[in-house]
C-alpha cells in the first residue's frame, strides 16, 4: 500500500468517526468534505497515470530508415528539442530524442528503431544502426582525431562528441 493510499484510508475513516462524535451542525459540513474527499481521492489515486500505462506499453520494433535530423529552439534558446525523422511500415513519424541520441544517429542510416505507441504519440526508445561486414571493417581502419575537440573517431563522418566535420586529410 502506498502512503497516498494510507493518507486517504485514514481520511475516510476520520471523516466516518467525525459524523458520530461531532454534532449535527458539524455532521452536514463533515458529508459534504467526505463526498469531496472520496470522490477526489478516488480520481486521483485509483485511476491509472499516464506514467504508469506507457510504461506497461509495449516497445515495438520496426526496421527503419533515417530521413532527416531537425533542432527545434523555443523559450528565447533555454530550451532545444532534437527530433529524428524516420520511415517505417511505409510511414514518416518524428520521434524526439535527447542530444546524446541526436548526435550519434546519421542520416539515412538505417536499421532496427524501438519505440512505444501511446495515445497516438509516439515515444523513441532506441535505434540499433546496421553496419554490415564491409562496412565494420572499414570503420576499423578509418579512426581520425577531431580537430576541435580531440576525441579520436571511428568511421563517422562527425564527430561524436562535437558534433564537427571530418578533416578532408582524415
Amino acid at each position: 500500500m502506498t502512503i497516498g493510499r494510507f493518507i486517504y484510508i485514514v481520511g475516510i475513516l476520520g471523516f466516518g468517526f467525525g459524523l458520530f462524535y461531532f454534532g449535527a451542525e458539524m455532521r452536514t459540513m463533515l458529508i459534504v468534505f467526505g463526498i469531496v474527499w472520496l470522490l477526489v481521492g478516488a480520481f486521483i489515486l485509483f485511476i491509472p497515470s499516464e506514467k504508469k500505462l506507457l510504461a506497461e506499453t509495449p516497445i515495438l520494433t520496426a526496421h527503419a530508415k533515417v530521413i532527416s535530423k531537425t533542432s527545434q529552439t523555443e523559450a528565447g534558446a533555454f530550451l532545444t528539442r532534437n527530433f529524428i525523422s524516420f520511415e517505417f511500415n511505409n510511414r514518416r513519424e518524428n520521434f524526439e530524442v535527447d542530444v546524446s541520441q541526436f548526435n550519434t544517429i546519421v542520416e539515412n542510416e538505417t536499421g532496427v528503431l524501438s519505440y512505444k505507441e501511446f495515445q497516438n504519440r509516439f515515444i523513441f526508445s532506441a535505434f540499433e544502426p546496421k553496419i554490415n561486414a564491409v562496412e565494420n571493417a572499414k570503420d576499423s581502419r578509418t579512426t581520425w582525431k577531431c580537430s576541435s575537440c580531440g576525441a579520436s573517431n571511428h568511421g563517422r563522418e562527425l564527430c561524436e562528441y562535437c558534433n564537427s566535420a571530418k578533416p578532408t586529410d582524415a
